[in-house]
């Protein structure tokens, strides 16, 4: 049986309007509307040089790729080749590019390598077994090439806190990666433990226990109490069999590999088997300014009210800085072009550079380092004995190591990713100069700047997250980046999607939507937000309210004596009645301001743009 003439073929595409979708089937020459044509979609490509009438297109194909097929097909050899059933059709393509065209619109680059035969003198004899020989051995070249890596989140190192900010004698609640965990103090083993925050009873947080009197961390349900290994020792509602009970796997609490690591607690978020050897092999991101005698340093960290994504997003644009932190860390008015080229990419991360002077790395999934390189000083002024005077200073001070090392600031942050909107933030801001004002500095104050510079851009990160979720999360459609400045941000969201697919692992809240936006006094907590975590901002706040009572109580206590004073005419202390009563009105106003300074700093600091100069 032969084929229809190309004019009905022809005729056929007439009637196969985009709109209708109809499906066709190359039979026993006959061209029917009712079934779908050849697949292009079937594991194996084993159409090229022929085609097999068992193959079968799964979906509608448009227009265009129906033409592609069919002219191949009705070119030269149409005219009396005979299609039998179920056999070996041999066709040849008058142009591989339309064959290629409509491989690849169908089943991806691997039908763009086919090569097409053609069907000259030699070719009628080629077997259909001879056509799949050839596949096979395509799609073996094929499988020999590296496949994409996708990123594994369980398998990384997360940082939970800064080891002096911590309290060793209660349990903190942490969660990252959207699984709770517990975090305790092992005076036995003299480390930081990090539990699954679930007793294994009936699964009440740990984290809400106490460290029992044999330094085991201890359910203040039940009283359950549990050793390093997560072995249960104490079950106090048996008597008899409660050696049993405790051994069972059942009563164990899952552990988390942790480790100390420059001044901060991390932990490895897998605990498959082998999670310890493959932790060891891995280790923790070395910042080697934290150990540098020569930089200063102090480590900081905030919970914030947006993602991860977000986070990420924000730390590898320097562009934002002079507006969203005006006053703080720039100058909206001093703002100047910022161009990054991209020199590394890879699964772990990219590196992208802005002449000598500016470095940015994303290490994933934690470590945003940013290096400035700051130019010499200017030729100090003044008079010319002074200048003499500091010349021979320095000179006596200086060797040549130290004239060869550049000024340096670099800005540290390591992001966790909490769970869905939520994310929390180490940061550090090492430098090698300025080391007399730092130590002169107390730690309470740099930490509320770096507070004040967190808080500038924290309610439009918010909303850009939320609005972003609205319009379907592709970055590539909603962002407009035509400057070089977004060059760090278009490689993030290009890693984020090529390698963990758009999607952090946070397990099961991973299909949880994002948290509703709080009232602006909720957001803008301190307290939540860094205080509650921070001991040494902790230690301040209390301060401040002690020496608040002091002042709340010195007015009463001045004035109080004298009028005692008056009263019994005590000359001594009645020559002081002034400078008492204005003590009191001074100590009054004191107070007053001290109470908005600790609500503005520890408890709640709105920021609001419009009204910074």
């Amino acid at each position: 049986m032969r084929v229809k003439g190309t004019n009905d073929v022809r005729e056929t595409f007439r009637k196969s309007r985009p709109r209708q979708n109809p499906t066709y089937q190359l039979d026993a020459g006959q061209i029917s509307p009712q079934r779908t044509v050849v697949s292009l979609r079937q594991e194996r490509l084993e159409f090229g040089c022929s085609l097999s009438a068992a193959l079968w297109i799964s979906e509608p194909v448009g227009f265009a790729h129906r033409a592609s097929l069919f002219l191949a097909i009705v070119h030269k050899q149409l005219r009396g080749t005979v299609f039998p059933k179920f056999e070996t059709i041999q066709i040849e393509v008058w142009r591989a590019w339309q064959l290629r065209r409509l491989g690849k619109g169908h089943v991806g680059t691997r039908a763009s390598r086919m090569d097409v035969a053609s069907s000259e003198k030699g070719s009628e004899g080629r077997s259909y077994r001879d056509v799949r020989g050839f596949w096979d051995t395509v799609e073996e070249e094929a499988d020999t090439k590296p496949k994409q890596e996708n990123f594994n989140w369980l398998e990384q190192w997360y940082p939970i806190s800064v080891l002096k900010h911590m309290d060793k004698k209660q349990p903190y609640a942490e969660t990252i990666l959207g699984r709770d965990l517990a975090v305790w103090w092992d005076r036995n083993a003299g480390r930081w433990q990090v539990f699954d925050d679930a007793c294994p009873h009936r699964l009440a947080p740990l984290s809400e226990g106490r460290i029992h009197e044999s330094g085991h961390l201890q359910c203040s349900y039940h009283g359950w109490t549990f050793n390093s290994c997560g072995s249960c020792t104490l079950i106090p509602q048996i008597d008899q069999g409660r050696e049993q009970a405790q051994n069972n796997k059942r009563a164990c609490v899952k552990v988390y590999v942790s480790k100390e690591h420059q001044g901060i607690l991390w932990v490895w978020m897998d605990t498959a088997e082998g999670a310890e050897q493959r932790a060891a092999a891995n280790p923790p991101p070395t910042i080697p300014m934290l150990d540098d005698p020569s930089f200063v340093v102090d480590i900081g960290m905030s919970h914030l009210n947006y993602g991860w994504e977000m986070l990420v997003e924000n730390l590898v644009d320097p562009s934002h800085v002079p507006f969203a932190h005006h006053g703080l860390q720039g100058n909206r008015n001093a703002a100047r072009p910022i161009n990054f080229k991209l020199v590394d990419s890879h699964i772990q991360g990219f590196e992208a550079h802005r002449d000598q002077r500016n470095r940015l790395e994303f290490h994933a999934p934690t470590l945003s380092r940013m290096d400035f390189f700051l130019p010499p000083p200017k030729t100090p002024k003044g008079h010319p004995l002074a200048l003499k005077l500091r010349e021979w200073i320095m000179s006596s001070k200086k060797t040549k190591e130290a004239e060869e090392v550049k000024a340096q600031v670099s800005v540290i942050a390591m992001c966790v990713p909490v769970t869905p909107g939520k994310s929390k933030l180490l940061f550090a801001f090492p430098r090698n100069f300025g080391k007399i004002a730092h130590w002169l500095t107390p730690r309470w104050f740099g930490h509320l700047t770096h507070m004040t510079v967190i808080d500038s851009d924290l309610m439009f990160l918010h909303k850009l997250e939320h609005k972003l979720a609205e319009l379907g999360g592709n970055t590539e459609k909603v962002y407009y980046t035509p400057a070089l400045a977004d060059t760090c941000v278009i490689e993030f969201r290009k890693w984020f999607r090529k390698y963990a697919n758009s999607q952090v692992d946070f397990g099961p809240k991973s299909s949880a939507t994002l948290p509703p936006t709080p009232a602006r006094r909720e957001f803008f907590d301190r307290q939540a937000s860094h205080v509650a975590r921070c001991m040494i901002c902790q230690g301040a706040a209390a301060n401040f309210k002690k020496l608040e009572t002091v002042l709340q109580v010195l007015p009463f206590a001045a004035v109080g004596l004298v009028a005692t004073a008056a009263l019994n005419s005590w000359r001594s202390i009645s020559r002081f009645s002034v400078p008492l009563v204005c003590l009191a009105v001074a100590s009054a106003v004191a107070s007053k301001l001290l109470s908005q300074f600790i609500t503005k700093h520890y408890e709640y600091h709105d920021y609001n743009h419009a009204l910074v100069d």
